[in-house]
């Protein structure tokens, strides 16, 4: 067998898309269609390399390539189903043959810890490149280095494992939101510019603006890229004390106050011209605080507020870096070990609550470090 090819992902759209090649001749089939991105030493187990699918020469997408075995590769692309299939075909005309999805996990990495099969299967969730470049980076260092690390220290203590323990947890927050995507909330009084700020970031009339209060009374969403993350924006209903009496505006009211307890940030909208009293929200969820219509009044700076203009688009970026911070993007460095499943999180959590070290390394054992197949 030369090389074999298979789509991962299902059919239809998806954020991510994912394509293994594997066999012999898979580096010759990769050094065909793949042009990596700056310095390139050849492949390594666990590498990760970013670059581009290349045909006659041109760039044909961004990806995300992992060498997950010896000759085993996933080739992490933009999800649009005609570009999977563009790339597929790609891989077929340079000297791979089909193969089917049926027999991918028997034949790459058929010994595969638990860390990497599970590895090879949330990368098939991930909604950025981002977030596959992070997973990917647990299978040879990451989560699976801090595991081995511990186990293999004699001298370590209970205490340095709880440490770092509930440091992965907390970088686990930051990643998942790369890996999995944000939602963010735009709330405010009515006629705030919530609308406004959505068209201005999805770049497109996704909602409807007017000066009269009250326009919108659902909800209104568009996805975009706020480097590194996916987010969903959500425009609300515009928060008024008194309507969350009244019908009809009682359910849109009780709609966004349901949003703002869901979601992973709230941006929370003044307008300048128009100061409102403050508007609660839950102490759980980070908030941006921005004063819009600048552009028709410049009010008195204040510490920690984003002064804009939906309007004209001056402060876009500014919010945008913003809501990059407050998400904690900053906190996560590459290839830092933290738990991409929600039994890695609740494993981590069992360790700090043991204070004995061989019933701490039997969870590391059994939990992480474990051949799949036992498990299965």
């Amino acid at each position: 067998m030369s090389a074999t090819v298979c789509v991962l992902t299902g059919k239809g759209h998806s954020a991510i898309g994912s394509i293994a090649l594997w066999g012999p001749q898979a580096e010759v089939t990769l050094g065909r269609v793949f042009r990596p991105s700056g310095k390139f030493e050849g492949y390594r187990l666990g590498g990760i390399y970013h670059g581009h699918i290349i045909e006659a020469g041109n760039p044909v997408d961004d990806v995300v390539m992992g060498c997950e075995g010896q000759h085993q590769f996933v080739i992490h692309c933009h999800g649009n189903p005609i570009l999977l299939e563009k790339i597929f075909r790609l891989c077929l005309a340079c000297g791979a043959q089909q193969g089917q999805l049926n027999t991918v996990l028997e034949s790459t990495v058929p010994a595969a810890t638990l860390i990497e099969k599970e590895a090879c299967i949330e990368q098939l969730g991930a909604v950025t490149l981002d977030g596959v470049r992070i997973i990917q980076s647990q299978i040879d260092a990451g989560l699976s280095a801090a595991i081995r690390g511990w186990m293999n220290d004699t001298t370590v203590s209970v205490d340095s494992i709880h440490q770092q323990c509930r440091h992965i947890l907390d970088r686990s927050i930051v990643a998942g939101r790369i890996i999995h995507g944000v939602r963010i909330v735009l709330a405010g009084p009515p006629n705030s510019g919530k609308s406004a700020l959505l068209n201005a970031l999805a770049g497109s009339e996704k909602a409807i603006v007017s000066d009269t209060a009250g326009t919108t009374r659902d909800w209104v969403s568009a996805a975009i890229k706020i480097c590194p993350f996916r987010a969903e924006i959500i425009d609300t209903a515009g928060l008024d004390p008194m309507a969350i009496r009244q019908s009809p505006d009682a359910k849109a009211q009780q709609m966004t106050l349901a949003l703002l307890r869901e979601c992973d940030c709230i941006v929370l909208l003044e307008d300048a011209t128009n100061p409102s009293i403050a508007i609660p929200t839950p102490e759980s969820i980070p908030v941006v605080q921005v004063v819009n219509k600048c552009d028709l009044f410049q009010p008195k700076p204040q510490t920690g507020h984003v002064y804009l203009s939906a309007k004209t688009g001056r402060g876009i970026d500014a919010l945008l870096e913003t809501i990059t911070r407050t998400l904690g993007a900053q906190d996560l460095k590459p290839g830092e070990p933290i738990a991409f499943t929600p039994r890695q999180k609740r494993l981590l959590e069992d360790i700090l609550q043991c204070h004995d070290i061989s019933q701490i390394q039997r969870i590391l054992r059994d939990g992480f470090i474990a051949p799949f197949s036992q498990v299965m």
